[in-house]
């Protein structure tokens, strides 16, 4: 897959992850309020665990991890991926993180990730998870022609040990809006 995704007009593009990102992570990684549902980061992650991680992303066939970029100023913000690739159904699962929200930099994040997925990787599926009361990831993945497929109850414990309900959506490549 390409090392640099971006489109024109855009506020951000996506880098590969590289192992320069670890020290970009560790300021967010161990912070409750981004790693709240996260559920392998439930513990205090050591910069080694993290560097682990992030040479495991490098180098599975499965897993294709960027850093979100904001286009103005080459500031490191976030991570978007695709994960869990399953080759004979051709599909996988997103994971973003985004450090400042609200200013359209995660819908553009998603947005170049489902380029490189039905583009590049040639993926007929993708999907994502989130909190049920996640009104703004809701709101981004229905403005991208995202579908929920059902809700899941009671299917993730927070770092309190509070169940909540998650949406799955998902989106193919036939109903990706392509501009």
């Amino acid at each position: 897959m390409k090392d640099l995704i971006g489109r024109e007009g855009f506020s951000v593009y996506l880098r590969s992850l590289s192992l320069l990102d670890v020290h970009h992570m560790m300021k967010w990684v161990n912070e409750p309020e981004h790693t709240k549902n996260m559920a392998r980061l439930h513990h205090k992650v050591t910069l080694e665990e993290e560097t682990q991680w992030v040479q495991k992303m490098i180098t599975s066939p499965n897993d294709f991890v960027y850093v979100i970029i904001r286009e103005s100023d080459g500031a490191y913000i976030g991570n978007v991926g695709i994960h869990e690739i399953y080759g004979n159904a051709r599909r996988g699962r997103i994971g973003l993180f985004i450090q400042e929200s609200g200013q359209g930099y995660g819908k553009q994040a998603l947005q170049l990730i489902c380029d490189a997925a039905f583009q590049h990787l040639k993926l007929h599926k993708l999907w994502l998870i989130h909190y049920a009361h996640n009104t703004r990831m809701k709101h981004m993945t229905d403005l991208l022609g995202f579908r929920q497929e059902g809700v899941m109850r009671d299917e993730y414990v927070d770092h309190e040990g509070n169940f909540h309900d998650m949406i799955r959506t998902c989106i193919l490549e036939q109903d990706y809006p392509q501009q």
